[in-house]
């Protein structure tokens, strides 16, 4: 064979193999279903957790018995841009990073994105977060954004939320400066700590941004006040081993770019926690 055949041959070998190559990655850009071989959740069912007690506009069971809400709609457009449809599992926070780690769920919908969580799982950021304090109006409890604010209440939480490391080190500060004792009573989910306020039990609990508004309209006996805390970023907690948090990422910012995810997101009346696009472990 002559020598420039021979290099002309292995130059269509290596432009060959390089776009087989290309053709195994997901384009960031496409709208579309993931339905290449690599992608491993191709035609599969797959296991997200939920917390029902959340509430809308977050998840909550409907009339239908059916989970609804935004975390759940944007999941499941999310599976389907990767081939795969999704089945939500009620389960107290405090196991979903335990079960996402040992594999028994695909993801944890709706985990806040810390350094301590990212260094067990990977988080895909879908929204933005924050968090503010709710009381009673009953309770004439009006805090402002001075943290100092929350020195002598009892604040309820739920357990393994990432609240818990903000209010612990602030009662820290409290018991430093010499100030009353800021007490955080720990609850397996939203439906207790909100009765431990209800009951007088606790002064005040937390709520996510989101469901703030929607709250207040729904019942006006409970008032939002203090500073915003912890402002970053929520979404689909990964097992790390499995290294396929960028599918999740592309799929979100695939319904970013056709429009779905805003419409969603509209659909609830809370566009503004709306990211311009998604990346994975955002909390820096």
């Amino acid at each position: 064979m002559k020598k420039g055949t021979t290099i002309g041959a292995f130059i269509l070998l290596i432009s060959t193999a390089l776009l087989s190559a290309c053709s195994t990655i997901p384009n960031q850009a496409d709208s579309g279903n993931y339905s290449l071989e690599s992608n491993p959740y191709k035609g599969r069912t797959l296991q997200a957790t939920f917390q029902p007690d959340w509430g809308l506009p977050l998840a909550a069971f409907g009339d239908d018995g059916n989970p609804q809400g935004f975390t759940i709609e944007l999941a499941e457009a999310a599976a389907d841009k990767l081939g795969a449809k999704i089945n939500v599992t009620p389960n107290d926070f405090s196991t979903t990073i335990p079960g996402v780690q040992s594999g028994k769920f695909d993801i944890g919908n709706g985990t806040d994105a810390t350094l301590d969580r990212q260094k067990v799982v990977d988080i895909v950021g879908v929204t933005k977060t924050g968090y503010n304090f709710i009381t009673t109006k009953s309770s004439n409890i009006t805090l402002t954004d001075n943290m100092d604010d929350l020195c002598g209440l009892r604040v309820a939480q739920i357990a393994g939320n990432s609240i818990l490391a903000t209010l612990q080190e602030q009662a820290e500060n409290c018991t430093r400066k010499g100030l009353k004792e800021l007490q955080i009573l720990e609850f397996p989910d939203k439906s207790s700590s909100f009765l431990a306020v209800q009951s007088r039990r606790a002064d005040a609990t937390t709520i996510y941004g989101a469901s703030g508004g929607y709250l207040i309209k729904q019942d006006p006996s409970w008032s939002i006040s203090g500073p915003t805390l912890i402002s970053g970023q929520s979404g689909f907690a990964v097992n790390k081993q499995t290294g396929n948090a960028n599918l999740w990422t592309r799929a979100v910012n695939a319904l970013i770019e056709d429009g779905t995810y805003s419409q969603i997101l509209d659909k609830y009346g809370i566009g503004f926690i709306g990211l311009s696009s998604s990346t994975v472990n955002p909390a820096s």
